[in-house]
């Protein structure tokens, strides 16, 4: 076997005979994130969109904005952007709105799972069917089936991939219920 010799500048290989390329570490350049700040979504309106996200999830709005000026647009990248938004709280994670409201001239895309740039937010949920049904609620609708994990240490975990008129995509994820292990005993013995 011959080791990896196209490395590239800042990865090295650690003497794996089959080349196994790792980066190389430098704590002392190394940039750290803290936490995920939120997830950003652009809609066609906040109110209908948070309609969606506190009704059928059961999110909280913490607060509601409209960004314009200079500094929407400097951090957007989007000249003249005004922007209405909603920030949710839901399962611990902040959920942006985006709806912009100037420049009105945009596309809409709606890729699908497969395309680059494509993007979902992944949701474990304790009942699915439910779930669905206030989705579909409110105009999400599943992209293929309910699929049910067979082998490995996710059996039985149930999945569902949504999208909503704009594009959007869901993961509903439903835990598979915790086996017993037979080699467990189900109840302690009386003392």
């Amino acid at each position: 076997m011959v080791a990896n010799t196209d490395q590239r500048p800042g990865q090295r290989t650690h003497g794996d005979p089959l080349g196994v390329v790792e980066p190389v570490r430098d704590n002392r350049t190394m940039t750290t994130v803290v936490r995920v700040a939120h997830t950003g979504i652009t809609v066609r309106s906040v109110k209908t969109a948070t309609a969606f996200w506190v009704e059928a999830l059961g999110a909280t709005v913490e607060r509601e904005f409209t960004l314009h000026g200079g500094f929407a647009a400097d951090v957007t990248g989007v000249t003249g952007a005004r922007i209405n938004a909603a920030v949710l709280l839901l399962g611990g994670h902040r959920v942006e709105l985006l709806e912009y409201l100037e420049p009105t001239r945009r596309q809409h895309l709606r890729p699908r799972p497969n395309d680059l740039g494509s993007w979902h937010l992944a949701l474990d949920v304790n009942d699915l069917e439910q779930v669905l049904t206030r989705c579909g609620d409110h105009g999400w609708r599943l992209a293929g089936a309910i699929g049910t994990m067979t082998t490995g240490p996710r059996t039985g975990t149930r999945f569902a991939y949504l999208h909503d008129a704009d594009g959007s995509t869901l993961e509903l994820i439903q835990q598979a219920a915790p086996r017993a292990d037979p080699l467990l005993p189900t109840q302690l013995p009386a003392t």
